[in-house]
């Protein structure tokens, strides 16, 4: 799969997401939710940005989730910049 269906796969989903929360009585904040890919390729060719909530959402080198750090590259490791 190339970055260009990946980011469209993503856009829908957050468009589901969009019209669920709101069905559901929940909320997101775009501004405090980040992105991360997965994957061994660092060059982006074909990102298109990614929206949510009409906000673009950043893309970031790890993300942590229930405590757990996940880098872009799956190295397991911690970096210094964002403990």
């Amino acid at each position: 799969m190339d970055l260009r269906t990946v980011c469209e796969v993503m856009q829908v989903a957050l468009r589901r997401i969009e019209k669920w929360c709101p069905d559901h009585g929940l909320s997101v904040n775009p501004d405090k939710t980040e992105m991360a890919l997965f994957m061994s390729k660092r060059i982006l060719t074909g990102m298109k940005p990614i929206l949510l909530f009409r906000k673009e959402l950043t893309i970031t080198d790890q993300v942590k989730h229930l405590g757990i750090i996940l880098d872009s590259k799956l190295t397991w490791s911690i970096s210094a910049k964002k403990q």
